[in-house]
C-alpha cells in the first residue's frame, strides 16, 4: 500500500478540497478517509440532499489517475454519474473506495463505495471523470479571497405546476466554492449543479432524502454571476428529469429519485 499527499496532486483549494491524504492499494485501485458529514454551509445542501460524496470519489479518482499517469499537473473535472445510490444515509460516513473501470480517450469511467463507521457500505456509485494534459507549470497555491460564508446561488424565480418545476437562480461570485474549484480557472462544481436540482426538487415541500441519481450528464460549464434556469418534469412519485440551461441551452440534466424521509432519518438530520 502507498500512502500518497493529495494536497500535492489536487488542484482543489479549501474550502473544495475534501481528501487529504490516498492510500494506493493496487494500480487501479485506491482508498481514502472522507468527512464524516457535509459541511454545515450555506453553499452546500445538508445530509439528506448531500451529492458531497461523488466529489469525494472523483477527487480520490483524480489522485489515483495522476499518480497512474505520472502526470500530476493534468485537470480534471467531474463529468458525469451513471448512477448514485444511497443504500442508507448514513451519518457519518467514513471512507470511499474507488476503483478504475476503463478509459474511453480522455474520459476515465469509475466504481465507487463509500462506507460507514462499521464498515458496511451504505452508497454507491459509477462515473466518470474528463481529464485533459497537463503542462509544466507549478501548481497554482491560491488565498481565499472571499470572507463570508456566502451562498453559492440566489434564487430569481420559482414556480411549480402540473407541468413541474423552474427555477431561475444567479450563481454568487463571492461564495467561497469557487476559490477552491479551481483556483486558476473557477466554475461550479457539478456535484453542486446536482443540488441545486435537488433544491428545485424540494423546495416548498414536505421533507425528503435523495435516493438515487442517474444519468447525470455534462454540457458546458456554469461560470459565476452566470443567471441560469432549472426545469423539472415528474416522473413518477418523487421522481423527476432536471434540466439546467443558461439562454436556453443545456448544460446539464439529470435523473433524480427522491423519497420521504422517515422518522429515524430526521432525527439524525438534525443531529448532525
Amino acid at each position: 500500500m502507498k500512502q500518497i499527499d493529495a494536497r500535492t496532486i489536487l488542484r482543489h483549494q479549501p474550502p473544495f478540497r475534501f481528501i487529504e491524504t490516498v492510500y494506493l492499494t493496487s494500480e487501479s485501485r485506491a482508498t481514502a478517509h472522507v468527512p464524516s458529514a457535509p459541511p454545515m454551509t450555506s453553499w452546500a445542501q445538508g445530509a439528506a440532499l448531500s451529492v458531497l460524496p461523488v466529489e469525494y470519489a472523483a477527487q480520490l479518482m483524480g489522485v489515483l489517475i495522476r499518480t497512474a499517469s505520472g502526470d500530476t499537473n493534468s485537470a480534471g473535472v467531474l463529468a458525469g454519474i451513471s448512477e448514485f445510490t444511497w443504500d442508507y444515509l448514513a451519518e457519518p460516513l467514513a471512507s470511499v473506495e474507488v476503483r478504475a473501470a476503463g478509459t474511453r480517450g480522455a474520459f476515465h469511467d469509475f466504481k465507487a463505495d463509500f462506507f460507514d463507521q462499521q464498515g458496511i457500505v451504505c452508497a454507491q456509485m459509477t462515473g466518470f471523470i474528463h481529464m485533459s494534459k497537463g503542462q509544466d507549470v507549478a501548481p497554482v497555491i491560491a488565498q481565499l479571497t472571499q470572507k463570508t460564508d456566502a451562498p453559492l446561488y440566489d434564487i430569481l424565480g420559482f414556480s411549480r405546476d402540473d407541468d413541474g418545476v423552474k427555477m431561475t437562480l444567479r450563481t454568487r461570485p463571492d461564495c467561497p466554492v469557487y476559490a477552491g474549484h479551481f483556483p486558476d480557472a473557477p466554475i461550479t462544481p457539478g456535484v453542486l449543479i446536482a443540488e441545486m436540482m435537488l433544491d428545485a426538487a424540494t423546495r416548498n415541500h414536505t421533507p425528503m432524502t435523495l435516493h438515487r441519481i442517474t444519468d447525470l450528464m455534462f454540457k458546458q460549464p456554469l461560470f459565476p454571476g452566470d443567471t441560469a434556469d432549472i426545469r423539472l418534469r415528474p416522473m413518477g412519485d418523487h421522481s423527476f428529469s432536471a434540466t439546467l440551461l443558461r439562454d436556453g441551452k443545456r448544460l446539464a440534466r439529470a435523473k433524480l429519485e427522491l423519497a420521504p424521509v422517515t422518522t429515524s432519518e430526521l432525527i439524525k438530520i438534525h443531529q448532525s
